[in-house]
């Protein structure tokens, strides 16, 4: 009988994907971090669309590949993450009356006013991501804790639904199949970032996490411990690109490398704007001031920063995240990117940095990486309980079953 077993993470992004693994020896709850492998595949659309089937399945098999040989093992199950502007999210009250006064209100009732909310929150074409508890109102009383064990004749309970296309899914799970892994449960991205980039502490007393991918900026805020909002954009990086391949003639992938290895913002004290830089991956190197690459590069990034302002001042739950914000995604890491931030959101701004503790020392990961090892986090953490069940399913109506059913096991 084995000992261990590997848990993995793929994450799938738009231009590239990650996978990262970990190893679990059965009966404790330590951790050997094994490796995180990338391959570079334009994956998604903006929307989360697969692009091309069979690409994908090439990519996943590829980094498959590259993680068996480093780690000298086979991974056969993965847990994969879900982006894009097809995920919606909307709150959504669920209620229900209990027979007697003297009722007490059991883990049954709040299935049923979970079954009522999900009656107008989701329809036959897209399935749940998430289903998580915002409010319980037991009596008209808000802000209850737990209702289990209470009398009451009333239930009520506020819910954050999160829900994508149900055809985005299949087709995400089916290139993974193709690539020679089974998916054991799909996670709404930055639940899997939090698990690998927060504390406990911060999603206690309240955080913003921002990922920044290509295509798609995905902002959630957490608070009390459970995730309260999530919002997907569709911006990110590629429109920082856009504007050096329009002013410098470069192809997409020579603007993404130029983002990362050469700028500064300008609002970093350290930095020289008359300094010379000698862009390689332009056909004609030739010298470009790195004043002129910030002015061709910043006026994206506050309109990018804006459309994050926009969509936090929406929410009900910003003036919550008392701990500020972290940035994840591959450009979190650029010089100064944290302190611009800081300057526009007027609060704590941070980078994200891995923050469980393995066995073993961790090899330097990018912002863009986060997700994959929060994967692999996620379900080391569904399976350390006992509460996993794996609901991938090609059935959608059995997958919503299941989603409520983990719901209960996460929280009763």
């Amino acid at each position: 009988m084995p000992r261990y077993e590997i848990v993995s993470g793929l994450d799938i992004g738009a231009t590239k994907i990650s996978l990262a693994a970990l190893r679990r020896e059965f009966g404790k709850d330590t951790l050997d971090f094994l490796g995180c492998h990338s391959v570079d595949c334009e994956c998604l659309s903006a929307t989360g669309a697969v692009l091309d089937l069979s690409r994908v399945a090439d990519a996943v098999s590829t980094v498959l590949e590259k993680m068996q040989d480093a780690i000298k093992q086979n991974i056969t199950t993965v847990f994969i993450s879900a982006k894009g502007t097809h995920i919606i999210s909307e709150n959504v009250r669920g209620r229900i009356n209990l027979l007697s006064r003297e009722n007490e209100i059991c883990a049954k009732d709040i299935a049923s006013a979970c079954q009522n909310a999900k009656a107008s929150a989701i329809t036959f074409e897209r399935e749940p991501l998430l289903i998580a508890p915002e409010n319980y109102i037991v009596d008209g009383q808000p802000a209850i804790k737990n209702p289990v064990g209470l009398s009451a004749s009333r239930l009520e309970v506020d819910y954050l639904f999160v829900t994508a296309l149900a055809p985005m899914i299949n087709n995400l799970s089916k290139a993974v199949n193709m690539g020679g892994l089974e998916v054991e449960d799909v996670v709404l991205s930055n639940i899997a970032g939090s698990f690998s980039v927060l504390t406990s502490s911060e999603k206690d007393l309240g955080v913003t996490l921002i990922d920044i991918g290509s295509f798609v900026t995905e902002i959630s805020i957490f608070t009390g411990g459970v995730i309260k909002y999530d919002k997907m954009l569709g911006c990110g990086s590629s429109d920082l690109e856009k504007a050096l391949c329009s002013q410098l003639k470069i192809k997409r992938g020579s603007a993404a490398k130029i983002i990362k290895n050469y700028w500064k913002l300008s609002s970093c004290d350290y930095v020289n704007p008359e300094e010379d830089i000698f862009i390689t991956e332009m056909s004609k190197p030739v010298p470009i001031k790195q004043r002129q690459l910030q002015a061709i590069i910043e006026p994206g990034l506050v309109e990018l920063f804006g459309r994050i302002k926009d969509a936090l001042q929406a929410s009900e739950y910003a003036p919550m995240a008392s701990c500020g914000i972290v940035l994840t995604g591959g450009i979190s890491a650029v010089d100064g990117l944290a302190e611009s931030a800081e300057s526009v959101f007027n609060m704590p701004v941070k980078v994200g940095t891995i923050k469980p503790k393995f066995n073993n020392a961790v090899t330097a990961l990018d912002g863009s990486s986060t997700v994959a090892l929060g994967l692999a986090l996620y379900g080391h953490n569904k399976k350390l309980s006992g509460a996993f069940r794996r609901r991938f399913s090609e059935n959608v109506l059995k997958r919503t079953f299941q989603a409520a059913k983990d719901f209960l096991y996460d929280y009763f």
